[in-house]
């Protein structure tokens, strides 16, 4: 891996701790009432961002980075890497994960940023991604990187139902994923939506339920959605626009698709249900989250 290429994702990892950090501090400063802590931890954030300047001087060239994610999360990123060392960024934007897979043996991406972990282990074991060791990954969990640091989580995100309140309350709505099993769920009014198989948050649920459940549970519940949902939609925006609008009484989507809907001028009288909470979690998580 280029010396700049590991400079991004430092870039990238500072960013998550800044986030981090002042989440953190906004904790302290609810429980406590003061903020007496915050001057050792504005003398760190001075001490990383003169290591981060540091390093930065050094490096020159081009970085090419391939993106699955759509160009306007991801390009305010690059500009600013740009800014701080100089090295101009050729971005392609929206790259499929097989694109690395064509390019085998001549793979023209310093750095691929994806939406799908699932995506990132295959390249993995297909042996397209390198090791690496940049600065503080040891702050990500063990279980959000690969064993090398082949790939590395820097964000999140769940999954969950939106639901028009107009037309079901949340006691009406799944609580499990395990509860699309169940047929019962085709006869609320106007049914269910998903989005087909190959979309990216589609693929990683189906992993994530994969590595839960085993291939044959899973498989059954991928059948049992076939059967039941009312409406297969091409995309994530197109469920939220139409549960929104009284299509479908609720969806299969991610969570921030909700706090979009929300922003509509109309159609936004929806909610949102995080399934699978352990006991004594829903409402904090739900109240933090929401």
């Amino acid at each position: 891996m280029k010396k700049y290429s590991k400079y991004l994702l430092l870039l990238v990892l500072a960013a998550f701790l800044i986030i981090a950090a002042a989440c953190g501090q906004e904790e302290e400063q609810d429980a406590s009432g003061d903020n007496d802590a915050g001057g050792d931890a504005e003398t760190e954030e001075t001490e990383d961002t003169d290591e981060t300047e540091e390093a930065a001087s050094e490096l020159d060239g081009e970085l090419v980075v391939y993106s699955a994610r759509n160009e306007q999360f991801v390009q305010a990123l690059l500009d600013k890497f740009s800014e701080e060392t100089g090295i101009e960024v050729s971005a392609l934007h929206e790259a499929e994960p097989l694109q690395l897979q064509e390019e085998a043996g001549n793979v023209q991406a310093d750095v691929f940023i994806s939406n799908d972990l699932g995506a990132l282990e295959y390249l993995n074991q297909e042996g397209l991604l390198e090791a690496s060791n940049p600065e503080n990954v040891e702050s990500i969990d063990s279980q959000y990187r690969a064993e090398n640091n082949e790939w590395v989580a820097i964000s999140a995100r769940a999954r969950g139902f939106i639901y028009n309140k107009d037309m079901v309350s949340e006691d009406e709505v799944p609580s499990s994923m395990e509860d699309l099993f169940d047929a019962e769920w085709a006869d609320v009014e106007n049914g269910y939506a998903i989005t087909r198989g190959g979309n990216g948050g589609m693929i990683g649920n189906v992993s994530a339920l994969r590595y839960e459940w085993g291939d044959e549970r899973t498989a059954e519940w991928i059948e049992s959605i076939q059967e039941n949902a009312a409406g297969i939609f091409e995309g994530h925006g197109d469920i939220r626009r139409a549960v929104g609008a009284g299509e479908h009484a609720f969806g299969l989507v991610n969570n921030y698709y909700y706090h979009q809907q929300l922003e509509e001028p109309t159609d936004n009288n929806v909610g949102f249900v995080y399934p699978d909470q352990e006991e004594g979690r829903w409402e904090p998580l739900r109240t933090q989250l929401v």
